[in-house]
This record gives structure tokens, sequence and C-alpha cells, in this order.
């Protein structure tokens, strides 16, 4: 079945109208014909069917068969504040971190980061990542959406709730926690990882320093690693 995002505005509507690219790629790619159903979710934990009325290149008219449906978000909210990675590996990250359940993702600037965004490059970043996890929400069944933040330097970080560093440090221990708190943080750091400095910073916060084995991960492998246990973790 075809999953489209949409606004909350549009879920709530009996006919809604398709155009431009989600009418042609649900038109000529889907080749989607009247009768077909399309489940439309507003990433708010909301969806609902529709059916096909008419099909055209430019519009594709819906009809609703069903009621919305609401979707708890899950009990324990996972925030990823990664370092920005170089091009099309951030844009892999913020993918697989939609498909772990990430609640939220924190594109994070640090002294050793390669990419280098200058303040009027970061909403447009931000809003590339945002389209990146709509996509992936489609085809992955997401219906709630990571809300994706606009870059930020790692000592204008504001760390609240348990958080856990990916780090070298001697001492660092796996992942572990009593309980299931409401939000578990997950910082990664960028290729080269953190300076002494950056990580003494982020421990004196909170945050608590983890090792994630004996290999030295790709930053994007890290950041997976520890949503991943997470979610294992959390998940209920």
């Amino acid at each position: 079945m075809y999953r489209h995002h949409c606004s909350t505005e549009d879920l709530e509507k009996t006919i809604v109208l398709l155009r431009d690219d989600a009418a042609r790629h649900l038109g000529t790619v889907l080749r989607t014909t009247p009768g077909k159903e399309v489940l439309l979710f507003d990433g708010k934990g909301r969806t609902r069917l529709y059916t096909v009325s008419t099909a055209g290149k430019k519009q594709i008219d819906l009809t609703a068969a069903g009621e919305i449906r609401d979707y708890l978000p899950d009990s324990c909210q996972i925030v990823l504040y990664a370092c920005i990675s170089k091009g099309e590996r951030m844009e892999w990250l913020v993918e697989k971190a939609v498909e772990l359940g990430a609640a939220r993702i924190v594109p994070v600037i640090s002294d050793r980061s390669v990419v280098r965004l200058k303040p009027e490059e970061r909403a447009a970043k931000r809003d590339r990542w945002t389209r990146i996890v709509e996509e992936t929400a489609k085809q992955c069944g997401a219906v709630w959406l990571p809300v994706v933040e606009i870059p930020v330097p790692l000592r204008e970080l504001k760390l609240a709730g348990l958080n856990f560093v990916a780090a070298l440090k001697p001492g660092a221990g796996p992942i572990r926690f009593d309980g299931v708190p409401d939000r578990i943080g997950f910082i990664t750091g960028p290729e080269g990882d953190f300076t002494d400095d950056e990580l003494e910073c982020l421990i004196g916060r909170g945050a608590i320093p983890v090792t994630l084995g004996p290999l030295v991960l790709r930053a994007e492998t890290a950041a997976i690693y520890g949503l991943s246990v997470l979610r294992h973790l959390t998940f209920a």
C-alpha cells in the first residue's frame, strides 16, 4: 500500500487532492488506478485510509475510506546527537535513525567536524534532512516523524534527562540503566572523535561515557550501534 505524508489539516478532510510530485509519483511511477488504497499519515501519530477516486497525470483525488487512527508515541523518546558526517553519509544516518525509531535528531558541529556549516546554511541542511525523514517514513511505516533540529555547535548543546556519549575513554562501560526513562540521549563524535575538552564538557553536563566495544567504529556506525542498543533496551 502506498503511504503519503500529509498535513494534519488534510488528514481531517474526506476529500484530499494530491498534486505535483506526489501525483506524478503515484500516477506515473506506481501507476495507481481508481479504487486503489492509499494510507495518509501526518507524522504526529495519526493515519487514515483513503481510496483513489480519480487518477490523472497532474492530480490524484482521494476519498476517505475509514476513520482517523491515533497512535501513541514511544514511552521512551530516543534523541540522537550526531556530529555531522560528510555528504551522503549523514543522509544515510538520518534515514537509519528514522528506521530505528529516533524521536529527535540533533546534528552537531564539533571541533573536528569535517563539514563546517555557516550559520546561514544550517536551516537549508535541516530542511534537506527533514525531506529524507519523510521519504524514509513512507517506506518503513513510521507514523511519528523524528524532529530534525538545526545544526548546533557542540558547546551549545542543551542536554536533558539521561544521556550517553560514545567515548574511547579508558574505563568507559557498556550502555546500562535501571528502569526505562521518558527520554534518553545518545551522543556520537565526528571522524577523529571528540577532543578531550569536548568530551570533558559533555561529561560535565551529565553525559555518561560508554564504550562500543574493542573496535574503532565509523561515526555513522557508532550512532547506529547506540540507537540499536537503546531501541532494544527500551522497546515494549
